[in-house]
């Protein structure tokens, strides 16, 4: 199962309650501040480039445009809900990383 797949098997409580394991954070996907939090711990932890490129990569599927076109506008005003799903992503391919 891709990461994605694993994403949208789980429930929003599922989701909050792996993303508080991660980075000890509450309410991430529907609280805006918890999220800019989160992104705090990721920028911390070293990640911050691969998030920013999965957030756009979450913006542009969203608003289905190609990458390329995803705007720094498109990245601040992301959901806290696009947030959260990159997070996800940046530590599903950290952790691939490290098993490599």
């Amino acid at each position: 199962m891709t990461p994605i797949e694993q994403w949208n098997a789980m429930t929003p409580r599922e989701r909050d309650a792996w993303i508080t394991g991660i980075v000890d954070v509450n309410d991430y996907s529907s609280d805006i501040s918890a999220a800019m939090e989160a992104e705090e711990k990721i920028m911390q932890m070293g990640l911050h480039y691969i998030y920013a490129h999965n957030l756009a990569v979450v913006i542009s599927t969203d608003k289905k445009k190609h990458i390329d076109d995803v705007t720094q506008f498109d990245l601040i005003h992301a959901s806290a809900a696009d947030r959260c799903l990159a997070l996800w992503l940046t530590i599903n391919k950290q952790k691939e990383r490290e098993n490599e």
